[in-house]
């Protein structure tokens, strides 16, 4: 046996034998603790930007009065990607720009929670500084405010 192997051991079992207890009681704790006050699945479900930032930052307030003022949100958080190193087709381009289209003009009725949809293609008449050209479509997905984070994944990939 190697020396390493027999040190590692020797720590391990002074570890394990004189701590064994101490640490379940740590991790007992740790857990009721977690299960006290961390917020738990549900609450994190609707993606509230309030999880991530404090109450009173400006970024909170935006969102509030955006939300008020407006029927659609001032950001998207979901886009759904299509990619293909090798160009996207003229029809495959067509297809983003119609579907986002449809969506907006709420032609999908198992999508009801979507706002609004944005696409985007990387035309280099429409977008000068993108380093490649007809390879890359996004589509930017605004959701209603009452949309959870769940169901917006879900109509994401719909």
């Amino acid at each position: 046996m190697s020396t390493y192997r027999r040190r590692s051991s020797w720590f391990a079992r002074r570890i394990t034998g004189r701590a064994r207890y101490p640490i379940i009681l740590l991790w007992l704790a740790a857990a009721a603790a977690a299960y006290l006050y961390l917020p738990g699945i549900r609450a994190t479900q609707g993606g509230e930007i309030s999880l991530l930032a404090p109450a009173n930052s400006a970024a909170i307030h935006t969102e509030e009065a955006s939300s008020r003022l407006f029927a659609v949100p001032a950001t998207s958080r979901t886009v759904i990607v299509q990619h293909d190193p090798r160009g996207l087709s003229s029809a495959a381009q067509q297809r983003i720009v119609t579907r986002a289209a449809a969506l907006t003009e709420h032609r999908y009725p198992d999508l009801a929670g979507v706002a609004g949809a944005l696409p985007v293609v990387n035309v280099p008449s429409l977008l000068p500084f993108a380093g490649q050209s007809h390879t890359t479509g996004l589509t930017y997905l605004f959701f209603r405010p009452s949309v959870g984070l769940h169901e917006r994944g879900a109509s994401s990939r719909h």
